[in-house]
């Protein structure tokens, strides 16, 4: 078996300096970037939905410390993953926010957190104690919100009251119409566009693919009902919401019933009370 070992090593450094080689050229695209970054951000919340499940007693295994270790050592990595040109201005297949870029010294505070926390919950999972280890796990957890509260898409804890998102979704192409435009709302669309941004419309209202178009719908989610698809929220008068009334989208995000009288599929907490 070693002298296999021997064998190929030589090889497979070979091969990987080869390939390394070959996809430095593509090293550095702001879709790249981002998407090894979802990878690394997957794998961490991947571990801790294990470690919730161990600790709540949904499931009867030894592996806590695995998925402890296994946090605590890809931690560090979470410094090295922001390039400049990896925000949704670059890629728009990002959660990130901007305030990223614009307040590093407060997001590498709450990434030291992080941090900290992972290795404490590694700490906590040596001693073996239950209460320690339940008392790791949500330190763990509250370095992980308190940064995506302030920095992640999803978390809607931005400069805007969370009952506005999702009206946002709609807001901006209702107002992206040839009336609106005359009616010198730049302003308003501009900052329908940041709300869009904040609420993760984008998200999930693009299909996957590379010629895919930003919010043209086509994306399937899996809920209670079944598989949902997605609609368009571009401003496109036939396809979209381009012909929707402000008083019509109020209307299916409040009452969940389109222009056509069908029913439509929001997000009860996204919802806003008031009119936003």
């Amino acid at each position: 078996m070693s002298r296999i070992r021997t064998r190929v090593a030589p090889v497979a450094l070979a091969l990987a300096l080869f390939a390394g080689g070959a996809w430095a050229q593509d090293a550095g695209k702001p879709k790249d970037l981002v998407e090894y970054r979802q990878a690394v951000m997957s794998s961490l919340g991947g571990h801790t939905g294990a470690i919730g499940r161990l600790v709540k007693g949904q499931v009867d295994a030894d592996h806590l410390m695995p998925h402890a270790k296994a946090i605590a050592a890809t931690a560090p990595v979470v410094d090295d993953i922001w390039w400049e040109n990896s925000g949704f201005d670059d890629y728009d297949r990002t959660d990130a926010l901007p305030e990223i870029w614009q307040q590093p010294e407060d997001f590498q505070a709450k990434i030291d957190d992080f941090q900290a926390a992972a290795e404490g919950l590694v700490e906590a999972v040596e001693t073996g104690e239950r209460g320690r280890i339940v008392e790791g796990f949500k330190a763990l957890g509250n370095s992980c919100g308190g940064c995506h509260d302030s920095y992640r898409v999803r978390g809607v804890a931005v400069p805007i009251a969370r009952a506005a998102a999702l009206a946002a979704c709609l807001l901006p192409a209702a107002l992206a119409t040839p009336a609106a435009a005359q009616d010198g709302s730049a302003g308003r669309v501009e900052r329908g566009a940041y709300l869009v941004h904040a609420a993760g419309c984008v998200t999930c209202h693009t299909r996957e693919g590379d010629d895919a178009v930003a919010l043209a719908g086509g994306r399937e989610l899996d809920t209670p009902y079944g598989t949902f698809r997605t609609p368009n929220l571009t401003p496109d008068q036939r396809t979209g919401i381009g012909a929707w009334s402000q008083a019509e989208f109020v209307r299916a995000l409040r009452h969940g019933v389109s222009p056509a009288g069908e029913p439509v599929l929001t997000r009860p907490s996204r919802i806003p009370r008031t009119p936003a």
